[in-house]
């Protein structure tokens, strides 16, 4: 089956949006689709996740359960280890007259997750091993998973084991 953009976008007006933002990790649209709004919601598993209670499998819904949810973690942590930027989906059709745009988040259903790579420059590589050479640590910062913070890091010579990175949390619970 083919889809167009165009086709979808008329078929399936956009009405509104919560954009993304680096707190919420995730961006919802809100489309028209006769008497109902579909969600779509794409973001970070570690909070998409939480707010899914199914998943869409062949066309049907079922139930999310905890051995799904760490299949599912399982994957992310697979696809980061191979430099991934991992983003999943989900989605959820309300009837118009009952939609409330807080809840638009809440009760979704889990379509799947995308990978994508984002290599660094080429000229990257050489800066730090510069770096390096003049005796300069050299630290990355990046709001990925931490599988995939690791993955390039190791690309770039900057880390070679989990234990030398930190994640944001760990950070944040970090006194100055």
């Amino acid at each position: 089956m083919q889809l167009k953009k165009e086709a979808l976008e008329a078929s399936y007006k956009r009405i509104d949006e919560i954009p993304f933002d680096s707190d919420r990790k995730m961006m919802t649209t809100i489309h028209q689709d006769g008497e109902h709004y579909l969600i779509f919601v794409k973001g970070a598993l570690e909070r998409l996740l939480p707010l899914s209670s199914s998943l869409e499998v062949s066309g049907q819904n079922e139930t999310m359960t905890e051995g799904t949810k760490m299949q599912i973690l399982q994957a992310v942590d697979q696809m980061a280890s191979q430099a991934l930027r991992v983003l999943g989906v989900a989605y959820k059709r309300v009837p118009r007259a009952s939609f409330q745009k807080e809840d638009a988040e809440k009760g979704l259903s889990f379509l799947g997750l995308t990978g994508m790579i984002d290599p660094p420059r080429e000229e990257v590589k050489d800066s730090i091993a510069q770096c390096q050479t003049a005796g300069i640590q050299v630290v990355m910062i990046t709001g990925d998973h931490q599988q995939t913070a690791l993955a390039i890091a190791k690309q770039l010579g900057i880390a070679e084991d989990i234990q030398e990175t930190v994640t944001g949390q760990v950070l944040n619970e970090t006194s100055d």
